[in-house]
């Protein structure tokens, strides 16, 4: 997800003019996220070139957004599958994505007619002439009241460093990535959807419950036992490994239960992560969880963004001990408590 909406504030910079006034090329890149993600209630650009007369290089670009659904960006990407498996045989050298991964370049092509006003050559002079090399100093995100895949999320906030990618191929519709610079995550998320995550995974329970307290995680539901409902509770506390949410000491708390085996074995195996913000490993931008903290029925995660390229699959990534998290709201400043 985090992956996705960097994605189309990249797309959006290809429709600036070079010399424009702020205010024009703001509302540009406006228009193009609004179109991009079918309609959303706020849509806030700040951008700042790094002079009048470069093309595609940006000190800095701070984005605002709220109400949106971030599935009309999942729907490009399978779109893009169907057409990778080309253009994999014709980078072999992977820089590009594998035929069943995402490919950046196929979402952002220009005949697609989405597309088709933002990387159709606008700027001016078009493709020719353009720089190699597109550069973007700083990239932060605030994004509010958001869905995706069925979950609605409270916020999200990502800061990112320098990122370098290839301005002309950019023009033509392919993100050739050079590098991005470490940065930062923060994503908020109420019990009650938090919920809909893990309820699937278990279907001899109903009414699967979660809730967050004093950097607990608890999960109740009810289960059937020769007809009769049997409620029960488990919990364990918030712990971070690598990009996943787990609620630690869920074994002992559901060893002490008098269920059946069957359920008992669904839990221990069902219940973990809490939260998987890649569960498939497919995203080119990796993240690194610090903590996770909850209170007040709120799961408050925060962690680092590492870029490992498109290849990812055949890079061995080096995974993290848990750790547990700090108790306090991560989000701080940024999105107050509630």
């Amino acid at each position: 997800m985090h992956w996705l909406i960097l994605l189309s504030l990249l797309a959006s910079t290809t429709n600036l003019k070079t010399g424009s006034p702020a205010s024009t090329m703001n509302g540009l890149a406006e228009n193009a996220l609004r179109r991009q993600l079918g309609g959303a209630r706020v849509v806030r650009v700040n951008i700042t070139p790094e002079s009048n007369r470069s093309l595609g290089d940006f000190r800095s670009m701070q984005v605002t957004l709220d109400g949106f659904s971030a599935d009309q960006l999942m729907g490009l990407a399978e779109r893009a599958d169907a057409t990778q498996s080309m253009r994999a045989l014709a980078h072999s050298n992977n820089r590009y994505l594998k035929p069943n991964q995402f490919g950046l370049g196929d979402i952002l092509n220009g005949g697609d007619g989405i597309f088709g006003d933002i990387l159709g050559g606008i700027l001016g002079g078009g493709v020719l002439g353009a720089p190699a090399q597109g550069r973007i100093g700083n990239l932060a995100l605030n994004a509010t009241n958001f869905t995706y895949q069925g979950v609605q999320y409270d916020a999200m906030a990502f800061n990112l460093g320098e990122i370098k990618f290839d301005w002309s191929k950019a023009l033509r519709g392919d993100f050739d990535i050079q590098s991005v610079r470490p940065g930062t995550l923060q994503l908020r998320l109420n019990a009650n959807q938090a919920q809909r995550l893990v309820a699937p995974r278990l279907p001899s329970v109903r009414d699967v419950r979660l809730n967050f307290r004093n950097g607990q995680a608890l999960l109740s539901g009810r289960t059937d036992v020769y007809g009769i409902n049997i409620p029960f509770e488990v919990g364990g506390r918030l712990s971070v490994q690598a990009n996943e949410v787990r609620a630690d000491d869920i074994r002992l708390s559901v060893a002490r239960l008098r269920l059946p085996s069957f359920v008992v074995d669904e839990l221990m195996r069902s219940v973990n992560p809490l939260y998987d913000f890649d569960p498939q490993d497919k995203w080119p931008m990796l993240v690194n969880l610090n903590s996770a903290d909850g209170g007040n029925d709120v799961l408050a995660m925060q962690g680092g963004l590492q870029w490992i390229g498109f290849n990812r699959r055949s890079t061995p990534v080096p995974t993290p001990t848990p750790r547990p998290s700090n108790p306090g709201d991560i989000l701080g400043d940024i999105f107050g408590r509630r």
